[in-house]
């Protein structure tokens, strides 16, 4: 795992240096590409390692709780501050990625009002279906902005149109994952 873990951190910093480097005059590019990319997952595979070497497994239920609030408040801030101007994935990426990578490491046997949060029901499905949902966002959404550019939508309409096609995500996300849960159990 050090030597790995190493291998993995050097890519890792290597590539949010690029991402840095290249976010700025750059912007469409570094958004798309692997190389400007690749760190964010690098995170998580440096995560994996420390929490399966034991790293992360220190501090009491309390500290830990504090832990995730604290990167469930920078996921959220993110998600709130980070506009189309900011540099992504330059500098700011590096924002929600620690806070998932604190809730990811800390998580487990956290106590407080932020790790009941994510205990509850919807943040549990909302979890299992995030990623099927996150591949059924795009298309819909590079629907939305065509149609948004070439149509005159006040502010309002356009957010309402917004919010219907992450309802149409949403409701495609649920279905196509039915299909497969009954198509794996068909096959099992």
């Amino acid at each position: 795992p050090t030597v790995l873990g190493t291998v993995i951190a050097v890519v890792v910093l290597a590539s949010f240096g690029w991402a840095v480097l290249r976010s700025g005059e750059y912007h469409a590019e570094a958004y798309f590409s692997t190389f400007t990319r690749i760190w964010e997952l690098g995170v998580g595979a440096l995560l994996a390692i420390v929490v399966g070497l034991g790293g992360a497994a220190a501090g009491s239920p309390r500290v830990r709780g504090w832990l995730v609030a604290l990167g469930l408040a920078l996921i959220a801030g993110s998600a709130l501050l980070l506009t189309e101007d900011s540099r992504f994935p330059g500098p700011w990426a590096a924002v929600p990625v620690l806070g998932a990578a604190l809730m990811l490491a800390f998580g487990a046997r956290a106590a407080g009002p932020a790790s009941g949060l994510l205990r509850t029901r919807a943040f549990q499905y909302t979890g299992q279906v995030s990623y099927s949902w996150y591949l059924w966002h795009f298309p819909v959404f590079i629907f939305l902005f065509a149609v948004v550019q070439r149509t005159a939508l006040t502010t309002l309409a356009a957010f309402a149109l917004g919010l219907v096609l992450f309802l149409v995500t949403l409701l495609l996300n649920i279905v196509a994952l039915r299909v497969v849960k009954k198509y794996r159990e068909a096959y099992e």
